[in-house]
């Protein structure tokens, strides 16, 4: 496959001809994909596509016509995607650039699964052993990798393929803190035998596509000062230089210095376009308060996971005015009720509180109001003066709650006939403990 690219500030072209091998391929046309918006941009409105074909038949010629273009590094990858979603090229299918190996075979950019894992563990141990785009320095296990991988359910992981071959993959970190919840650091791997083929460039590409989606607002990269490949990559697709960590990192004997780069996908406005920053987070304090937590618990806890009224409701879910030994918290979103959680603390002295009863309804999840329920009770213990909290997680949520610090111990356990794992968090400000 051949390609071919003109930008310019007020019309741009791309033209994809694959090698015409058949009489059929030989009958050259044209496709042309037109936007309506008057520029790229990360605004939720995306640009409305128009297809313009003479001939029903697949083609042999693609070219995507961009009027009134900003100028942006971004822009190669988001027209591969229009072009893709016109049905005329995979978008998987990678155009190298400047300064790229060509690749004999289509790269397939996909999310990751548990049968990657020794595909994923070949590329970052040889790179623990080898290089300094990772600084941890003793291989990781496969059963390290598997609980890796658990805890990022929900998150994107995605690999590139070539043909049966795994040959790099990337992900995209969450922050611990709530107020953090629209960054993510990219971080990206790949098969030494492979660079430069523009493997790593479809894989960041991605990871951006997928945090406008997610309508995150800020992505992160950090790379050591001498990778200058991947400090090139990075900035070609926007990222900027933010901060510079002397010194940061030891391996091999020597110091390495950390570059912190970041790309802000909107602008604040677009971003506000996005969000709804009407979530609201309290201690319930009186008995109607009480009431809309249990409206959540019962349709997540009783509706959807079909557990009996009488035991998921106890006699700490009372009058608050009344009960001592127990904190409930409410989340709110514009007034409405989506999230809650509970802290018991008539644990025996020396223990941790318990938290439990944590629920978001079905139509809020993957918002973080479940970090916001969890944040404001780890607040509540600490006002309290413990050094950090337990739980007991349903065993689908394990990851959820490792990424806020918590470490599973002990063996799976039954509740409600649904299995369990018993977790621990011990609070980062606490004397000798850690998240």
């Amino acid at each position: 496959m051949s390609g071919a690219g003109r930008f310019g500030s007020s019309c741009a072209q791309l033209t994809i001809a694959p090698s015409l091998t058949s009489e059929a391929a030989s009958a050259r046309f044209a496709s042309v994909i037109r936007l309506s918006a008057p520029r790229w941009s990360s605004s939720p409105q995306r640009p409305q596509l128009e297809i313009d074909s003479n001939q029903p038949s697949s083609c042999a010629a693609v070219t995507v016509s961009v009027l009134a273009i900003s100028p942006s590094p971004r822009t190669p990858g988001r027209i591969r995607e229009a072009a893709g979603r016109a049905g005329r090229i995979p978008p998987s299918v990678h155009v190298p650039g400047e300064g790229e190996q060509r690749v004999s075979e289509p790269i397939t950019i996909r999310p990751a699964g548990a049968h990657d894992v020794p595909a994923i563990q070949r590329i970052y141990n040889r790179e623990i052993l080898e290089g300094v785009a990772t600084l941890d320095e003793w291989p990781w296990t496969d059963a390290r990798r598997r609980a890796w991988l658990e805890t990022y359910r929900g998150e994107m992981v995605i690999v590139a393929q070539g043909g049966a071959t795994v040959i790099g993959f990337a992900y995209l970190s969450p922050m611990q803190k709530f107020g953090f919840r629209f960054t993510r650091e990219v971080t990206v791997y790949i098969d030494p035998d492979h660079h430069r083929t523009g493997v790593g460039r479809q894989l960041v590409e991605a990871l951006i596509e997928g945090a406008h989606e997610r309508r995150l607002h800020v992505l992160i990269a950090r790379i050591t000062s001498e990778n200058a490949a991947s400090l090139a990559l990075f900035e070609s697709l926007g990222f900027e230089r933010s901060a510079l960590r002397r010194q940061f990192g030891y391996k091999f004997g020597r110091w390495h210095d950390i570059v912190e780069t970041q790309l802000t996908l909107q602008s604040p406005e677009e971003f506000e376009a996005l969000v709804t920053p009407g979530f609201r987070v309290s201690v319930v304090t009186t008995l109607e308060e009480m009431e809309e937590a249990l409206t959540v618990r019962r349709a997540v806890f009783i509706d959807e996971q079909r557990i009996d009224e009488d035991e998921e409701i106890d006699r700490y879910d009372a009058d608050p005015a009344t009960v001592t030994d127990a904190v409930h918290v409410l989340g709110r979103l514009d007034g409405r009720p989506v999230a809650t959680a509970r802290l018991l603390l008539d644990q025996p002295a020396g223990d941790l509180p318990h938290i439990g009863r944590v629920a978001v309804i079905q139509s809020e999840r993957g918002r973080y109001w479940g970090v916001g329920v969890m944040e404001a009770l780890h607040q509540e213990a600490r006002r309290r003066g413990y050094a950090g909290c337990t739980l007991a997680a349903q065993e689908y949520a394990v990851g959820f709650y490792a990424k806020l610090g918590y470490v599973a111990r002990g063996d799976v356990f039954l509740d409600a006939g649904i299995e369990h794992r018993w977790m621990y968090l011990v609070f980062e400000d606490a004397e000798g403990g850690t998240t």
